[in-house]
């Protein structure tokens, strides 16, 4: 068991080859997933009164909006279809993340499962990430993307 303090946090990550620095102001860990040749940036964020350490992954693109809207009907769709749903917006900033809130026990995580969930969170983007970034951009549409997954499956 890991304890759920950002010293003890950093120390695994950096053990698992993540480069993790911590962020004083914000009390929070950061460092940067590699994805499609992308940098996503991924904070984590201790809730000690709830019991919950939440990974937070930014998509690296900005919504517009005139994409807001298509951008969210795919967003939902992924989260009905993907194993570990956590993908959102927030509006006013104009981003889009992937967001995963993890209990701990007794202010203590199980470090197997922590690294499982940070991988995790780095595959569903790293599956996701490139028609997220096109629908956003409005370089296509949801029925675009699933057309073209009916015609990969068919």
């Amino acid at each position: 068991m890991v304890p759920a303090t950002l010293p003890d946090l950093l120390q695994c990550m950096r053990q698992h080859g993540y480069e993790t620095e911590v962020q004083q102001d914000s009390k929070q860990l950061f460092t940067i997933l590699k994805i499609s040749k992308q940098e996503h940036p991924l904070f984590l964020r201790i809730f000690e009164s709830s019991q919950l350490l939440q990974l937070l992954v930014f998509i690296p693109t900005k919504l517009s909006a005139a994409t807001t809207a298509e951008a969210a009907r795919l967003l939902h769709l992924l989260n009905k279809e993907v194993d570990m749903p956590g993908f959102g917006m927030d509006e006013m900033a104009h981003v889009i993340f992937y967001r995963l809130m993890l209990p701990l026990y007794e202010k203590q995580i199980d470090e197997e499962f922590f690294i499982t969930y940070l991988k995790t969170a780095q595959n569903i983007c790293e599956l996701f990430t490139l028609s997220i970034e096109a629908v956003a951009n409005g370089h296509a549409t949801l029925d675009e993307i699933l057309e073209k997954i009916k015609q990969t499956d068919g």
